[in-house]
């Protein structure tokens, strides 16, 4: 035989039945661990008979354990049954024992073919046998007689396969409590921000989603799709990848499945991230800014620039009434009854005072018309249609602001800022482009 023996095999164990030992009341997670840690074991067991991932896996893995495991591995969505179908490799059939060797009316050279054979078969059926047994072994000492107690003998044998235990064991010990399902839902609507990575965040959110796949709290693809939609748009830099996800499920025949909402925002997050060291490689600060940001920059400013325009045109009107108080006053001189007979020097004078009243003249009527004295005014800036679709308010720039954009979130606050102030009750904020989203209130 060219097989190692049931002792050689539980020596070669990688973990052994003291590292995944149970108690007579075991918890869930130590149920679970019983079988990782087997697992563990047989996947260093390689050899000829072992299933498709070189291992001795299938000893304690069923095809469905199989087939979720490669998906898992492989971030494949089971909804998407082209995709499953296309990455999903069966596993190898488990050996069986080959009986005895019927030997048929053969020459000598296939009677010799045929035997070889058949002995591959029986080494490879009696190789698992001493596998399982080994683990049985193992088993017999991790894990107290009166839990498994229905799968012995009056000898106190286990008389099952290494599989039939731990699913024995699953199915009576292993049950998830609704205080475990709060756990894992409270796991899974944690929103994303960016102290983990896009794959730590879809490897958690798909880690719940296999917690409760067998449970009666299973997660939808589409409810898996809509929280974490919602955890991105919470997320300035990704509002565009929100909007273009929304376009994108619209020309899509079949429901969105999860692999597609994954593939689309990994890409999102890896042009974010390969822009963002760009920039930074560049030496350009406040490279998180977005767009919003931006906007919400530029609004600040021109509301400050608003401020000084107002500051300006006050100075500008008491500069018009002291130059109007001169030109009164040089009138009232010119047609004084105390004047004599103009002389030439008089004369000279009065061409001067001419030239002057002009020049302030000129300069009433600059200031008048808000040019600052050299005929160029600031244009309004206007707009005639909404930029975006909601009821967005905030009390420092008004509304008609992108999805992340409100009172409470802002920015760039003006002195005095409410952050309670909405589109309904506005406490006194400010009206900008409030007729494009009321058109029939008066701003």
């Amino acid at each position: 035989m060219n097989f190692p023996s049931i002792e050689n095999i539980r020596s070669s164990f990688l973990h052994g039945p003291a590292v995944y030992k149970l108690g007579s009341n075991p918890s869930r997670d130590r149920v679970r661990n019983v079988r990782k840690k087997v697992l563990g074991n047989l996947q260093d067991q390689t050899c000829l008979i072992s299933g498709a991932d070189g291992s001795f896996g299938f000893v304690v893995q069923t095809d469905n354990m199989w087939r979720e495991k490669q998906l898992s591995l492989l971030g494949i969505d089971e909804d998407d049954a082209a995709a499953v179908e296309a990455a999903v490799i069966p596993p190898k059939p488990n050996p069986v024992n080959p009986g005895e060797l019927v030997v048929g009316e053969w020459s000598h050279i296939e009677f010799v073919r045929q035997e070889k054979r058949y002995n591959t078969l029986r080494e490879n059926f009696l190789w698992l046998r001493n596998i399982e047994k080994a683990v049985n072994l193992d088993l017999k000492v991790a894990i107290p007689a009166e839990l498994i107690s229905d799968l012995m003998n009056d000898d106190g044998d286990i008389q099952s396969r290494p599989l039939q235990i731990l699913d024995f064991l699953e199915t009576r010990y292993n049950q998830m409590q609704p205080k475990d399902i709060k756990e894992i839902m409270d796991e899974f609507n944690k929103s994303f921000d960016d102290t983990i990575t896009s794959s730590q965040y879809f490897a958690r959110q798909q880690s719940c989603r296999t917690k409760l796949k067998h449970t009666n709290e299973s997660i939808r693809t589409a409810t898996a799709v809509r929280t974490c939609l919602g955890h991105f748009q919470a997320v300035a830099y990704l509002g565009k990848a929100c909007d273009d996800w929304d376009d994108e499920v619209r020309l899509l025949a079949d429901p969105a499945t999860w692999t597609q909402f994954k593939t689309h925002f990994t890409k999102c997050f890896l042009q974010y991230h390969n822009k963002q060291e760009t920039l930074k490689d560049a030496g350009i600060a406040n490279v998180a800014l977005t767009e919003d940001d931006v906007s919400s920059i530029i609004t600040s400013q021109l509301s400050l620039q608003d401020g000084h325009l107002s500051a300006a045109f006050a100075e500008k009107e008491a500069q018009i009434q002291a130059l109007s108080a001169q030109v009164d006053e040089l009138s009232n001189s010119r047609s004084s009854p105390k004047q004599l007979s103009p002389s030439p020097s008089t004369t000279t004078d009065q061409s001067a005072m001419a030239a002057v009243l002009a020049n302030m003249n000129k300069k009433i009527d600059s200031l008048s018309n808000g040019t600052g004295g050299d005929g160029k005014g600031k244009k309004k800036r206007t707009r005639t249609k909404r930029r975006y679709q909601n009821d967005n308010y905030c009390w420092t720039h008004g509304c008609d602001l992108s999805e992340s954009h409100t009172s409470k979130n802002c920015n760039y606050r003006r002195e005095g800022h409410v952050e309670d102030a909405t589109l309904r009750d506005r406490k006194g904020g400010s009206s900008k482009w409030i007729s494009l989203v009321l058109p029939d209130e008066e701003t």
